[in-house]
C-alpha cells in the first residue's frame, strides 16, 4: 500500500467536504419512509432519483402515468391545506417496466439482399 503525505490544511479541507457530502446524503436520506414493507419516496427524492423537474412529476401526476398518495402535510394561514406527494418506489419501478420500449434487435434481418 503506498503512503500519501497531505498537508494539514489540505487534510481538514477533506474532512470538511467529506463531513458536508455526509451531512447532504443524511438530508435526502430523511426523505424515504418505510410503511409496512412498502418504500415510500416524497416529490424531492423522486425529481433527484430520476432527474426529473418538479413541474415534470406533477404533469406525471396529472395525467395518470405514475401512482402516488397526497397527504395533508400543514395547514396555511388562509385556512387551506397543503399536501405532500409520496411515491411507491415498487409502483415506480413496476410502471417502469411496463413502459420499457424494447429495441430493434432483428432490424438487420429485415434488410438482407
Amino acid at each position: 500500500m503506498e503512503k500519501v503525505a497531505v498537508d494539514n490544511e489540505v487534510f481538514a479541507e477533506i474532512i470538511l467536504r467529506l463531513t458536508r457530502l455526509e451531512f447532504k446524503v443524511n438530508e435526502k436520506a430523511k426523505g424515504l419512509r418505510y410503511f409496512e414493507g412498502a418504500r415510500w419516496i416524497d416529490a424531492e427524492i423522486m425529481c433527484l432519483l430520476f432527474n426529473l423537474s418538479k413541474r415534470s412529476l406533477q404533469n406525471y401526476r396529472r395525467k395518470g402515468q405514475i401512482t402516488y398518495t397526497h397527504l395533508v402535510d400543514e395547514e396555511t394561514e388562509e385556512g387551506s391545506n397543503r399536501f405532500k406527494c409520496y411515491y411507491n418506489l415498487d409502483e415506480i419501478e413496476k410502471t417502469l417496466i411496463e413502459n420499457t420500449v424494447k429495441a430493434f434487435c432483428n432490424l438487420h434481418s429485415e434488410f438482407k439482399f
